[in-house]
């Protein structure tokens, strides 16, 4: 099979497509899927660059994430069967690959109407959006507001549930957030990059409102003044319990099943073209549109 490859960690030019042999199920509760779409994570980049906090043993395949079709199961498994369509939470070998090992508790069917690049999409990103909110936030009735930087952004963000939507590029948008709020300030806000943001998010803030930080890529300073005059909350999200992510995932299988979760897929790439998506991931030169997405197979089928 063809997969991404590293044997050293670098630059987005360490990543090498070779032919490796398919992953065998060597030990019970074990699928083989073959991946149809891989989702890419900024995370990626951090473990390809040798600077996250866990490393894998080289030579690696990247990918934690994916969609695709069972293969073959080893003979305990019971919960999926070969053929069955199904979006990835967790791999063994690597999803940036033709096929991927996966631990059976980490594979989680995708409805007929979810594509395999959108079933990419949901893992990580769906996982942490369901312990912070958004599209969840809409589906139950709350006044979401969204900020993006380029006018497609912003259709997008209305598209999928909020109710207003701001340019955070420009000079003003924090007093037009403020006016939007009737001057109370934001409930709860997410932080998609608190190294930047999280200053203006402490003026947005209303009196005992939460500022949830999903993510960020560097050291900042804030004055905790703000905090303590408006008895606000900081707290972050990352990974959770094993317990927390069963119950995000039946969740969010709930609202594929009903329609109410839509994944919004931005760019595709094909394996040899991992690079470029890796680059992407973080310069974001194409602006923020939607879960990038590499298809070991070409066009899905």
């Amino acid at each position: 099979m063809d997969a991404v490859v590293v044997k050293t960690f670098g630059g987005p030019e360490a990543m090498k497509v070779e032919n490796i042999p398919i992953p065998e199920i060597s030990s019970p509760g074990q699928v083989l899927v073959k991946i149809y779409a891989a989702g890419i994570n900024p995370v990626d980049t951090y473990i390809r660059a040798g600077t996250y906090a866990r490393l894998p043993s080289l030579p690696y395949t990247p990918g934690r994430e994916g969609a695709g079709v069972i293969e073959r199961v080893s003979e305990d498994v019971t919960t999926v069967k070969p053929g069955q369509r199904v979006y990835i939470t967790a791999s063994l070998t690597g999803t940036y690959a033709q096929f991927a090992l996966c631990p059976a508790n980490s594979v989680r069917p995708i409805p007929d109407h979810i594509s395999f690049v959108e079933g990419a999409a949901v893992s990580i990103a769906y996982r942490t959006a369901y312990r912070a909110l958004f599209q969840l936030a809409s589906s139950h009735g709350l006044n979401v507001i969204g900020t993006a930087s380029t006018s497609e952004g912003r259709e997008t963000i209305l598209k999928y549930g909020a109710t207003q939507v701001f340019d955070h590029k420009c000079p003003t948008y924090i007093d037009q957030i403020l006016s939007a709020s009737a001057e109370t300030g934001i409930h709860i806000i997410i932080e998609m990059l608190a190294n930047v943001n999280l200053s203006n998010d402490l003026k947005m803030i209303s009196r005992r409102g939460t500022i949830v930080v999903v993510g960020n890529r560097g050291e900042t300073s804030i004055n905790a003044r703000l905090l303590m005059q408006k008895e606000s909350t900081l707290t972050g999200v990352l990974a959770g319990t094993d317990e927390e992510h069963e119950a995000a995932y039946c969740a969010i299988d709930a609202g594929l099943k009903h329609k109410y979760l839509h994944p919004h897929v931005g760019s595709m790439y094909g394996l040899s073209e991992a690079p470029s998506a890796h680059e992407e991931v973080i310069a974001h030169r194409q602006g923020t549109l939607g879960k990038l997405v590499l298809q070991p197979w070409g066009s899905q089928p």
